[in-house]
């Protein structure tokens, strides 16, 4: 209607001025400002000063005031001619008043909504005009539409926002009414014409998802914008999987009665499926084309696949990367055939120079010892640059746990087939006081109290408060030491270690610590105070001999009257003086928040007691476990799915006129650690239905684990196998144990370790077993 007005005003203009056409305009006028002035409003219009009048030009010049949005009501020109012959214009407005206050009614939902959102949580850091400015039509219609829009991508399709204006003293109230109407959710996604394509990858491919388990799982929000992007995602997908004329869109929007419920229809066509016939290596001279094949994922002959062959162009930079090419480059091309459903997949390459590292840098080692992350590091300066030895580097840096995050970067060197590796580290905690306490279905309640310092250093002794308030003291040395305080109703054990990984800058290993040990079983208490040294000789930063030596004063003592013999012959005090052999191999992949997602790693160990070492008890041990981690898939997103296979094997021996081993070190099975769905220790020999252990152990555990919510709860499915036997000539895998079940792992600050609830069902048991269907550990920390 406002409109209307204005071309009614503007004809009138016309046809009443239109006989001052040509004459100049000496002067122009603005009447009814306060606000504005006349200066600038002239460099909004297009007639001139000095410049002829016309008629046309002059109703231009009213709308272009109008869309200002600066006046109200009516624009009115009036000419005068003066004696001279030239024209005074005036331009007659009024003026719109200031905004004395902005408000909102009816936006229950609104800040809520902005809760969200990383900087501005009000809706007043939104607006455009506030309290004070001058009303203006052009930002009261963005300000409109940015709310409506607010609420539509939070799902309140139906928001309808108003503007309405009311007189007040000094200006106007600038008043915004919103109907929110409900906040709509998405019940279901319909796919149509999909074929070969499977309903779930096309849902695993968008992020708008329908409401599921009373909306814990998806809480089922719409977003007409997140549909849009995921409209292209669905495309992008059916296209990499080789349907290359795909196209996607949105089929129907269906609302249940109420309007709270939205059923989406997305329609799919996929076209024909295109096969790759050949697959080209344009510009290889450093490996041949069928090295290069036989390392990609896409084969010739088979449903050509966009994601598939994108991993195809890493895995030939790495390929290159590995051999000093950092900077090689891959172009994919993709070309149709002459067939109607055949493609000529082409990789084009760049293989650029080989680069040499000029320098390692090290960066964001605030505590940590240049020294301490060097030693890890199997690329060195002066190397060629290895991709490889890049990975193993910031792999063994993640197994140290001293970091919450490495980054690699590269700086120009001296030459420009040089670089310098830049290795940037983001310090973690590796420092911790704890008070807390547990249970543990084989162990019973405990308690805790335990000081760990993982980066520890000897030498540095705080220089002021300061050192201790910054996580400086005793920091930073890639030592470790620990002091455990555990008292229980079960088990107690109090113990102080400290491990020098690398002595003396040297690729030797130094650990010691003392223990106090108690026991309380059924029939007797078993008492130990000892202590330990070990040395360790690093081959390389994955495999490590040591030579260890202990020494334990035993006491066994509280005994029934009717404990089994092997409990009576070792009664009283005692000593162990044992000495020990073992190498090590850990070739494990870790993710960053320290779960093991891949690789392996192997320990074995050879110990001799008595003899020429003195103590009470003549014998020897060996012990050798195995360990394999694997990725199966990851999913959802980057979460891995995990198989880990375990493998552990033991023997012993008295000797030196010694019958048998004392029943203290004997090998022992059942239980949360060993095989789950039996009670602790109660897999293997017994008298009169008490466990007295054997000299012969074989056991594997097979465990799948996943994740249920993110990184914090994992699902895990197992299989656990194995028995003790008094010596191995009584060996039998007609007497192998086995048991399957079922648990979950949670990881949370307050738990050192994770919470893990098991459930185990024995398949194969002797009739002297006792089982226990349920096994959980857990503790909690401060």
């Amino acid at each position: 209607m406002r409109y209307l007005c204005l071309i009614f005003v503007c004809a009138a203009a016309l046809q009443a001025q239109g006989r001052f056409d040509g004459k100049l305009i000496r002067e122009i006028r603005f009447e009814g400002l306060s606000e504005l002035s006349s200066e600038y409003l002239k460099t909004r219009i297009k007639s001139t000063e000095g410049g002829a009048y016309e008629s046309l030009l002059i109703s231009e010049d009213i709308r272009r005031l109008y869309n200002l949005g600066d006046f109200l009501g009516d624009i009115r020109v009036r000419v005068q001619e003066r004696p001279d012959g030239g024209l005074v214009l005036t331009f007659e407005v009024r003026e719109r008043r200031v905004c004395t206050s902005v408000q909102l009614l009816g936006h229950d939902e609104l800040e809520d909504i902005l809760e969200e959102h990383p900087t501005k949580k009000f809706v007043a850091d939104f607006l455009h005009i506030r309290s004070g400015d001058l009303y203006n039509r052009y930002f009261v219609d963005v300000d409109r539409k940015w709310i409506a829009d607010t609420y539509k991508r939070a799902g309140f399709l139906f928001v309808d926002v108003q503007v309405r204006l009311e007189p007040a003293d000094g200006g106007v109230d600038l008043i915004y009414v919103v109907h929110e109407g409900p906040q709509v959710l998405l019940e279901e996604v319909i796919f149509e014409g999909n074929g070969d394509i499977k309903r779930q990858d096309l849902i695993d491919h968008m992020q708008t998802k329908a409401y599921e388990y009373l909306g814990l799982l998806y809480d089922g929000e719409y977003n007409p914008e997140t549909l849009e992007e995921d409209l292209v995602n669905l495309e992008i997908y059916c296209r990499s999987r080789g349907y290359l004329n795909a196209r996607v869109w949105l089929a129907d929007m269906s609302f249940s009665d109420d309007q709270q419920w939205l059923t989406l229809t997305i329609r799919v066509e996929p076209g024909r499926l295109f096969k790759v016939e050949r697959i080209e290596i344009i510009g290889a001279t450093l490996f041949s084309e069928d090295t290069i094949k036989s390392r990609m994922r896409q084969k010739e002959g088979v449903a050509f696949n966009g994601e598939v062959t994108q991993q195809d162009v890493n895995i030939i930079r790495a390929l290159y990367s590995s051999k000093a090419h950092l900077f090689a480059q891959v172009r994919l091309d993709l070309h149709y055939t002459d067939s109607d459903n055949g493609c000529v997949v082409s990789f084009t390459l760049d293989e650029g120079e080989p680069i040499t590292v000029e320098r390692i840098d090290i960066r964001g080692n605030l505590k940590t010892k240049d020294k301490v992350i060097r030693r890890q590091l199997t690329l060195r300066p002066g190397d060629l640059y290895d991709s490889n030895k890049m990975s193993e580097s910031v792999n063994n840096l993640g197994r140290l746990s001293y970091f919450s995050g490495i980054d690699t970067d590269f700086t120009d060197a001296s030459t420009p087939d040089r670089r310098n590796l830049v290795l940037e580290v983001e310090e973690g905690e590796t420092g911790q006081i704890g008070l807390g306490g547990g249970f543990s279905s084989a162990f019973g309640f405990s308690g805790s109290i335990s000081l760990v310092q993982n980066n520890f250093d000897i030498t540095r002794v705080p220089g002021s408060f300061r050192d201790v308030i910054d996580g400086r003291a005793f920091a930073g040395g890639g030592q470790s030491f620990r002091i455990d305080l555990r008292p229980g109703n079960q088990r107690s054990s109090y113990s102080v270690s400290f491990q020098e990984p690398f002595f003396l800058d040297t690729n030797f290993s130094l650990g010691l610590s003392a223990f106090l040990y108690q026991r309380f079983f059924r029939d007797y208490t078993d008492s130990r105070l000892g202590m330990q040294v070990e040395f360790g000789r690093h081959l390389n930063l994955n495999t490590t001999v040591t030579l260890g030596y202990r020494l334990e004063d035993i006491f066994i003592g509280e005994i029934d009257a009717d404990a089994v013999a092997d409990v009576i012959e070792v009664a009283g005090q005692s000593a162990l003086s044992l000495a020990r052999l073992g190498i090590k191999f850990d070739y494990r992949r870790l993710s960053r928040d320290l779960l093991v997602t891949g690789g392996w790693a192997y320990d074995t160990r050879y110990e001799v007691a008595g003899g020429y070492l003195g103590g009470t008890w003549d014998f020897h041990r060996a012990l050798a476990t195995a360990d394999y981690y694997t990725t199966v898939l990851q999913w959802p997103y980057e979460y891995p799915h995990i198989f880990h296979f375990r493998g552990q094997a033991g023997w012993a021996d008295a000797y030196g006129g010694q019958e048998e081993l004392p029943i203290f070190e004997r090998f022992y099975s059942g239980g949360p650690t060993t095989i789950r769905g039996f009670q602790h220790r109660s897999v293997g020999p017994q008298e009169d239905d008490r466990p007295v252990g054997g000299e012969a152990m074989l056991r594997g555990t097979a465990e799948y684990s996943f994740p249920l919510y993110k990184s914090l709860l994992r699902g895990v499915f197992f299989i656990d196998a194995g028995a003790v036997e008094t010596e191995w000539k009584d060996w039998s895998f007609n007497r192998l144990r086995v048991s399957v079940g079922t648990g979950i792992r949670l990881r949370l600050p307050i738990f050192p370790a994770p919470l893990s609830l098991d459930f185990g069902v024995p398949l194969e048991l002797e009739e002297t077993d006792d089982r226990e269907f349920f096994h959980i550990n857990f503790g909690f920390g401060i």
